[in-house]
């Protein structure tokens, strides 16, 4: 790769763009995501149909996770290196009115995106490990999807937990969605309103169709 790709990557402008692009990414995911785990309403079969025609395509699946742990350690690792350069350009905090006009999820994208990182850990030791909860499926076929979710969401703490961290997701994006494509230069103040408003529905339709879904199970509609 030239040098002047590496000083790219390496610049402020650079790296923006690096998070920007994986954030846009991670998005998209959590949208296909969230189509395929929809699926469980329509019943057993389409869920487990599903999940296990992705289990055909082992190269591709991993091609694809493995693009996502990429994205997802590129965001993490530009987020933080850019919130040191901005803390190192400013060392005395801004005055509390320099906040107004800012929203909630703008100022503490940081916090926001850290609990993000562990729900993602955890979720991946539940569904994926099948760690954090071994006796609920010890006995249950590898491949049942759909009683694997059944099961999990019968303890109204874990259902809380679940939702609490999709609503952390979605007050991340409400601001990421709009300072991701400002980053790539979709910035105008013509569309700026509408851009804002398009991350707070995907974030409000993400929120919904996520958490749904535990719930669902908890209330006795997914059974």
């Amino acid at each position: 790769m030239n040098s002047w790709v590496f000083k790219a990557m390496k610049s402020t402008i650079g790296q923006k763009w690096l998070m920007g692009l994986s954030g846009l990414f991670m998005i998209f995911f959590l949208l296909g995501h969230m189509s395929g785990n929809m699926l469980i309403y329509a019943g057993p079969e389409a869920i487990n149909t599903y999940a296990e025609t992705l289990r055909k395509f082992p190269a591709l699946l991993w091609a694809f996770r493995i693009l996502s742990v990429v994205a997802l350690v590129v965001h993490v690792v530009t987020a933080v290196v850019l919130t040191k350069r901005n803390r190192a350009a400013n060392p005395i905090p801004y005055a509390s009115s320099a906040w107004k006009g800012s929203s909630w999820s703008s100022r503490n994208m940081g916090m926001t995106g850290f609990v993000i990182l562990l729900y993602i850990i955890y979720h991946l030791a539940h569904f994926t490990w099948r760690l954090t909860h071994p006796e609920l499926f010890s006995e249950l076929d590898a491949f049942d999807a759909y009683q694997m979710v059944i099961l999990s969401f019968q303890e109204p703490w874990l259902v809380g937990l679940y939702v609490f961290a999709t609503f952390t997701v979605c007050l991340h994006l409400t601001h990421s969605i709009s300072s991701s494509l400002q980053t790539l230069g979709i910035n105008h103040p013509k569309y700026n309103e509408a851009i804002r408003r398009l991350g707070d529905f995907l974030a409000i339709v993400l929120f919904l169709g996520f958490s749904s879904i535990p719930v669902a199970v908890l209330l006795g509609i997914l059974s």
